[in-house]
């Protein structure tokens, strides 16, 4: 199995697709590449971007890359993100990592999704209120990958029983480019 791109015409017409490739696996990698397509957006100026999220296995975590296309499905270029989750795939079957992702006017990407423990993205270490539990964050990064900065929230203490805090569902910006979240929690919320 795997995941496409397709663009139609405003008939529903095919005007060109593509499967779209995983990663390339990282060294030692035994397994083949589980992969995921986790989103894709335009830009203002037609770029395509696309977020892809792949997994070699519990010891080799997980991968997210940013992945720029013309508006005729040509690659331009793709870049690792950095983000790293301690367990990609948690016990509840969530994929943890990135949940959506929408551009600003001038081509920045606002991501948010769910994380557990310690989150690692573009070199900066985000750590959750709660280890065992699942946490929400919001980044922003450049197009090219850069991360600018990334807020996370959660529960603010423990909470029996609750495994699934903070979860974010949708990600966007106003008319006004004010970066916005939006989900839903269990327990109690705490937002930076």
């Amino acid at each position: 199995g795997g995941a496409y791109l397709l663009a139609l015409d405003a008939a529903g017409n095919a005007v060109w697709g593509s499967p779209i490739e995983p990663p390339a696996a990282p060294e030692g990698a035994s397994e083949e590449a589980s992969s995921m397509l986790l989103g894709v957006e335009r830009a203002p100026d037609g770029r395509l971007f696309m977020l892809i999220q792949s997994w070699w296995g519990d010891d080799l975590g997980a991968s997210v890359v940013l992945r720029t296309l013309d508006g005729s499905g040509t690659q331009l270029g793709e870049v690792d993100l950095g983000i790293e989750v301690n367990n990609p795939v948690d016990p509840m079957g969530a994929v943890l990592g990135v949940s959506d992702l929408a551009v600003a006017q001038n081509g920045d990407l606002l991501l948010g999704g769910p994380f557990r423990g310690i989150l690692n993205i573009g070199g900066k270490e985000v750590e959750g209120p709660l280890e065992y539990h699942r946490d929400g964050y919001l980044a922003r990064i450049t197009s090219t990958g850069e991360l600018r900065w990334v807020q996370s929230f959660g529960a603010p203490e423990e909470v029996e029983s609750v495994r699934h805090v903070g979860q974010p569902r949708h990600v966007g910006f106003t008319s006004a480019g004010i970066p916005f979240v939006a989900g839903d929690y269990q327990g109690g919320l705490s937002i930076g």
